[in-house]
């Protein structure tokens, strides 16, 4: 595949973005993300977000079909469209491997891409030879030259493995390898995905600590390093990065929304809708304040990508009459944060 040169550019985001974790390793999947990213860019949403290990690299190569075939078709332009991927669990090649442990062997450790302890339940590493593995694999799946964000994936699984120290020299040696990868044009930025991170308490083994994780982002890049971005999960159910004190900041605990905003981070979030699993109808008080929007799809992404702090809200869409639905937020404005606080951070207080 060739690949498409360039990047996105800053005007070129709505506050939505496609997901493509969710759906089983097969063509129909496949296709279903096909038809569904061409509706979305043809509408306006323009943030997708997949990684190299979702239904085992198919969700990027989907991505990267549908990406060629609306830049040839003048449907969008490559500065206009936002990649982000990610790396760090391990990832199969369209299916499982017919012999696993074979398999392992020779990908893994015979090419010396893995050495000993690297790997962290079985399925996650932070070391640079893996995720150069990764990344080279996700350009190649996506048809890109640069990718706009790469995430560290969940890169608090490995702090359950390892002593504090040891941790901290992993991260260290994969944000160097970011930021090498800035300079070499394959990337654009870089992040971290989470999903308890953030959100747990100060005192929970999987807790990370923003300012911790800025004083190694300057480590690795200097001042003008390109730590850029945090994904984490927000939703109604899930509201911890809103409402809960999580990080420690010079004036006491912060919460991480407000965190991220002084850092100047973008942050994106996942499960803006529960992964699916939505109520039929929102609960008190919140349907009131949300009943203007048609459908609880609708009202769940109102809620995500309004709260303050939030770079884009992103749902997973792999059928064109979902993303039709979430399309009418498109013309619809976030709420302003006055009337966000009034309304969700005034009854949580």
């Amino acid at each position: 595949m060739t690949r498409i040169p360039g990047r996105a550019t800053p005007e070129g985001t709505a506050r939505l973005g496609v997901g493509t974790y969710l759906g089983s390793p097969d063509e129909e999947t496949d296709q279903g993300y096909e038809r569904s990213l061409e509706t979305a860019l043809a509408g306006g949403i323009n943030v997708v977000d997949t990684a190299v290990n979702y239904r085992h690299m198919r969700s990027e190569r989907a991505v990267g079909r549908a990406l060629a075939a609306a830049v040839e078709r003048g449907t969008v332009a490559r500065d206009e469209v936002f990649v982000a991927s990610k790396g760090g669990f391990m990832a199969f090649d369209t299916a499982l491997p017919a012999d696993p442990p074979r398999w392992f062997h020779e990908t893994w450790i015979a090419s010396g891409i893995l050495q000993s302890g690297d790997l962290v339940n079985g399925s996650h590493a932070l070391t640079p030879a893996w995720l150069d593995h990764h990344l080279e694999r996700s350009l190649e799946n996506l048809g890109l030259e640069t990718i706009d964000l790469y995430f560290l994936h969940n890169p608090e699984v490995q702090r359950t493995a390892v002593e504090p120290e040891e941790y901290r020299e992993r991260l260290r040696r994969a944000f160097t390898w970011c930021e090498q990868q800035v300079a070499s044009g394959r990337i654009a930025a870089w992040g971290l995905a989470t999903w308890q991170a953030f959100r747990v308490r100060p005192d929970n083994r999987l807790h990370l600590d923003l300012t911790e994780m800025l004083g190694l982002a300057r480590e690795a890049g200097g001042e003008g390093h390109h730590f850029t971005a945090i994904q984490l999960p927000l939703n109604l159910s899930m509201p911890e990065a809103l409402t809960r004190r999580t990080q420690r900041r010079e004036t006491g605990l912060a919460t991480f929304l407000d965190s991220a905003f002084w850092a100047d981070l973008d942050v994106f979030t996942s499960a803006s809708i529960m992964q699916g699993q939505l109520p039929e109808t929102l609960p008190m008080p919140f349907a009131g304040v949300l009943g203007y929007l048609e459908t609880p799809a609708q009202q769940a992404l109102q809620f995500s990508r309004s709260a303050p702090g939030v770079t884009s809200a992103l749902v997973g869409m792999s059928r064109p009459e979902h993303v039709t639905e979430n399309l009418h937020l498109v013309k619809v404005p976030p709420m302003s944060e006055e009337a966000f606080r009034e309304a969700f951070l005034a009854r949580s207080a």
